[in-house]
């Protein structure tokens, strides 16, 4: 072989190498599109503090929380926030913590466009507050301490609508009621708001008016006297609040169609005494529902549990010793569930997702108050 022949090398191995470096560009490049049009995944929000030390909302991506995104620049704080399941529209109201919380403005913040509206400026008022947020991010209600005539302080409901900024007025409380009728924040059944008001008898009734007209009212029996109640997904049952004659607060759950009856009522543990349970969140089937259960027998630990409604069956989730739990929520699916874990020790709001089918805690690298899914966590 001479020497030329030599320098040209082996044929088959020059196509071989070429064909390796082709198919190499075309795996990257077919790695480059895939990373491309992957989607960002699941968001949430939170409250957290800026440089300054003023509670702001943040936004994080659950596949690269390391990298939160402040959202609002306030010199107040924000102290409070409520966020639609659709369509990404925040509530939130900035305010001063003292012996209680003083909301000084309310704000709508639109994630996909950046739009930041102010809805009231509270300081007009005596004092506004009592959100709530429809899930498709429509609708907004509050309420509203507002002098009237004669120097009486009436508290008044109202419902706003998001695109067309009317506000109509839903209730006129009587003025001695109003811490009361304060604490009982709205529900939304499928297209309507369902409110409590007291009748002539100083019972509670509820009133449920039409989003669409925002005219038609009907009274509807609902077998709640106290707090609020939560209507499931699907719109067929609600969740609420009873309370025994100590005062230990149990939760129900009524059909909307047969509101007399309790099909259900949550069943405590009977080695474990959970005085307190608060109701967080419905299975997005409807099936279950979504509590934390605080504990004050001694060497016991605070909970994140759910209960089917169907079988009463309770299934402890998350249970640490010298750890609380809040905002918990499930995702759009009701695959993952997001919330707050506090450690008593080390003083830290640590933002955790739990997943239900392998049954971890992830831990996010992430401090702050209030956690939110971003549309349902889609």
């Amino acid at each position: 072989m001479t020497d030329k022949a030599k320098r040209k090398g082996n044929p088959r191995r020059q196509l071989l190498v070429r064909l390796l470096i082709v198919i190499g560009l075309v795996v990257a490049l077919i790695s480059a599109g895939v990373y491309v049009l992957r989607p960002k995944g699941a968001e949430i929000v939170f409250i957290a503090p800026d440089d300054e030390g003023i509670d702001q909302i943040w936004i994080a991506s659950v596949n690269q929380p390391e990298n939160p995104r402040q959202l609002t620049h306030h010199s107040r704080d924000v102290v409070g926030l409520w966020i639609s399941e659709e369509n990404s529209v925040v509530a939130y109201v900035t305010g001063v913590i003292a012996r209680e919380i003083y909301y000084l403005e309310l704000w709508l913040y639109h994630i996909d466009t950046g739009d930041n509206v102010r809805i009231l400026n509270c300081s007009e008022f005596i004092r506004c507050g009592s959100v709530s947020i429809h899930p498709d991010g429509q609708w907004l209600t509050y309420m509203l301490l507002e002098e009237s005539v004669g120097g009486i302080n009436t508290p008044n409901r109202y419902l706003h609508h998001i695109a067309t900024s009317e506000s109509i007025l839903l209730h006129s409380y009587p003025a001695e009621d109003v811490l009361s009728d304060w604490n009982r924040v709205p529900g939304w059944l499928e297209d309507q708001i369902v409110y409590a008001v007291t009748n002539d008898t100083d019972t509670v009734e509820y009133i449920s008016r039409d989003l669409s007209d925002r005219i038609s009212e009907n009274t509807i029996s609902l077998n709640v006297q106290f707090l609020y109640p939560e209507f499931s997904p699907d719109g067929l049952h609600y969740a609420y609040y009873t309370a025994d004659n100590g005062g230990i607060h149990d939760i129900s759950v009524s059909s909307v169609d047969k509101p007399q009856g309790i099909e259900f009522t949550l069943q405590q543990p009977e080695s474990r005494s959970f005085p307190i349970t608060q109701f967080h969140d419905w299975h997005p089937d409807s099936s279950a529902i979504l509590f934390i259960q605080y504990a004050t027998g001694a060497g016991e630990e605070n909970a994140i549990s759910i209960s089917n409604i169907s079988s009463a069956e309770t299934r402890i989730l998350v249970s640490r010793a010298q750890h609380t739990y809040n905002t918990a929520s499930f995702n759009y699916d009701g695959s993952q569930i997001l919330y707050l874990k506090f450690s008593y020790e080390d003083r830290i709001e640590q933002l955790t997702i739990y997943d239900m089918e392998s049954r971890e805690e992830i831990s996010l690298p992430l401090s702050g108050s209030n956690p939110q899914w971003v549309n349902g966590g889609r």
